[in-house]
């Protein structure tokens, strides 16, 4: 996702509110990820899982462990 990388800046420029809140899980964990900057590979290479978790958690159809979960928060921050 090329955009990944340049959304802090826009954010920063823009503000914080350019998307709607994001209601389930996938949504809130895509969301975060893009705030952060991070493409799917680079998030999965800092948690410690193969790039397709991610994808796939992105679009519901894997639902991560309690564990993973506690990974990806600790990169992204609060997810709930």
């Amino acid at each position: 996702e090329p955009l990944a990388r340049w959304w802090p800046r826009i954010e920063g420029i823009l503000g914080p509110d350019l998307l709607p809140l994001p209601e389930g899980f996938q949504e809130r964990l895509r969301a975060a990820r893009r705030r952060s900057g991070l493409t799917q590979e680079q998030l999965a290479q800092r948690v410690g899982v193969h790039p397709r978790t991610v994808r796939n958690a992105e679009s519901g159809s894997y639902s991560p462990t309690l564990t993973t979960r506690l990974r990806l928060e600790a990169v992204l921050g609060r997810l709930a």
